[in-house]
C-alpha cells in the first residue's frame, strides 16, 4: 500500500463522515411531525398517521375514497 491508497481512504472516510453529518443534521433539523410521517412504511400507514395528527390538532379529517 502506497501513500496515495492510504490518502484515498482517508478522504473517503472523511466523505462518508461528513455526509453521516449532513444527513443528521438535515434529520434533525426536521420538525416531530415530519418524522413521525417519515417513518411510515407504507401508503396506508401513512394515511393513517396523517389522521392521526389532524384529530390531534382538531383539523377537518383526512379522507379516502375507495372504490
Amino acid at each position: 500500500m502506497n501513500d496515495r491508497d492510504a490518502l484515498c481512504t482517508v478522504s473517503a472516510d472523511a466523505k462518508s463522515h461528513s455526509i453521516v453529518r449532513r444527513f443528521w443534521r438535515w434529520w434533525r433539523s426536521q420538525d416531530p411531525e415530519q418524522r413521525y410521517l417519515a417513518a411510515a412504511t407504507d401508503l396506508a400507514d401513512l394515511e393513517r398517521r396523517i389522521r392521526v395528527l389532524e384529530r390531534r390538532s382538531s383539523a377537518q379529517v383526512f379522507v379516502t375514497f375507495n372504490h
